[in-house]
């Protein structure tokens, strides 16, 4: 039997969660991914964790959510005028959208007239945790 190396195109299932067992997306039940080791397709510690397998072989990956979404900063942290937040109902802990932001924000306080809001990502200080399986080498 053959191990996976760098060059050769491998059919993988996975299961990307976090340490609290919230899958965040999974092969499972879908086709399997098929990359090829080496070409950058796949996220680095992925590709790592599968060189070396055998098909039919299962490893994981804890992978940290600052190298995925960058680091969590505490500048990230800031207050935005209320009248240019579009939700009429704000509720701490819920994300929003700020109107020429791409990405929402989860907000942390507010007042009649200020919002305080975290712009981090809201995995950049959680661990990914990928299942791999090893189906077959192309």
């Amino acid at each position: 039997m053959s191990k996976a190396n760098y060059g050769d195109t491998v059919i993988v299932h996975y299961t990307a969660k976090l340490g609290d067992g919230t899958v965040l997306t999974t092969t499972a039940n879908d086709q399997p991914l098929k990359f090829t080791l080496g070409a950058g397709h796949v996220l680095e510690d992925v590709e790592k964790t599968v060189v070396g397998m055998n098909p039919g072989e299962a490893k994981s990956a804890t992978v940290p959510g600052e190298r995925l979404f960058g680091p969590y900063r505490k500048e990230s942290i800031i207050e935005i005028d209320r009248v240019s937040v579009d939700t009429p109902k704000l509720e701490i802990g819920k994300r929003i959208k700020v109107p020429g932001q791409r990405f929402s924000v989860k907000i942390l306080d507010f007042s009649d007239s200020k919002v305080m809001v975290d712009a981090n990502h809201p995995l950049s200080h959680r661990n990914l945790i990928f299942s791999i399986e090893l189906v077959g080498i192309v």
